[in-house]
């Protein structure tokens, strides 16, 4: 998530748009495709850790429909912060995300700083809101008596007060959709914090680099946000080249698809390096003119 402007984007004919409250929404093909296809590449894995029996259509549906509720949410916490600031925005979900535009560059330092902070804590809100509807099928309660901390425990529940059947066994849907749901959720917001622009992360690392050396802040944001996309990148390198027996196993990586994460780390610290490399020329030009 970046911001960018706050004129909608214009939409092709099969995409699906709603406006709420002054926001516009819009869905593109590609979110629905892109989240399809790493569904059914990951099918057996996912039910096979869960020990869930799912046939590959509902399976697919499920993750769409979680992935959905989970990426909008993230967004919404962005487009509704801005908005108590005074800045209206769109939210265009596409690819494996979304995107919240806006000129959110004419907020204050403070204001801008809980605008990128905004998406991963509803992201986190959401997963607090699934512990307590369901402690049980979450296995928060599980995880209390792994670590011997009874008082830990959620005796009541939201999910017991709708249906208790539900988590007892009345749908075999009903864990597969709390599962991906939290487990989607808490992953994509635990990675949104990564110091890597445009992560989240990234860009409140960058306001106060910028705040600390406003005239070398946006230049030391993105040397250091390339530095942890490649140690980012580096990290799945080695996991790749484990899972292919190049390497060693030293370690055990528990999810699939590690080649995509190193293409995404790669490119996040290529276009960093960009970034740098042109602030960089840029800087040098204008301290070139001003002894000229």
């Amino acid at each position: 998530m970046n911001p960018a402007s706050t004129a909608a984007p214009q939409g092709g004919m099969f995409d699906i748009r709603w406006r709420i409250f002054g926001m516009q929404f819009r869905i593109q093909p590609s979110f629905w495709i892109v989240n399809a296809i790493f569904a059914w590449l990951i099918y057996g894995y996912v039910t096979g850790f869960l020990q869930i029996r799912a046939d590959l259509l509902n399976y697919i549906l499920v993750w769409l429909i979680c992935t959905f509720v989970s990426v909008l949410i993230h967004e919404m916490g962005h487009v509704i912060t801005g908005r108590i600031f005074g800045q209206p925005g769109n939210v265009t979900l596409a690819g494996f995300g979304g995107q919240t535009t806006g000129e959110y560059e004419q907020l204050r330092v403070w204001q801008r700083i809980l605008f990128y902070a905004a998406g991963p804590a509803a992201g986190f809100g959401l997963v607090v809101f699934l512990v307590f509807f369901d402690p049980y099928t979450t296995g928060w309660n599980r995880l209390a008596d792994e670590f011997n901390r009874p008082k830990w425990k959620l005796e009541w529940c939201i999910i017991d007060q709708i249906d208790p059947l539900m988590r007892m066994g009345a749908s075999r849907m009903y864990p597969l959709i709390l599962a991906i749901l939290l487990i989607f959720t808490l992953f994509s917001n635990i990675l949104n914090l990564l110091p890597i622009i445009p992560l989240d992360g990234g860009m409140i690392f960058k306001e106060f680099c910028c705040l600390i050396f406003p005239r070398t802040g946006l230049m030391i944001a993105f040397i250091w946000s390339m530095f942890w996309a490649i140690g980012a990148a580096s990290f799945y390198l080695v996991v790749v080249l484990i899972n292919y027996r190049v390497l060693p196993t030293y370690f055990v990586y528990p999810f699939l698809l590690p080649e995509l994460s190193l293409f995404a780390f790669a490119v996040m610290a290529y276009r960093s390096y960009a970034s740098f490399r042109e602030l960089a020329s840029a800087t040098h030009h204008s301290h070139y003119m001003e002894r000229d």
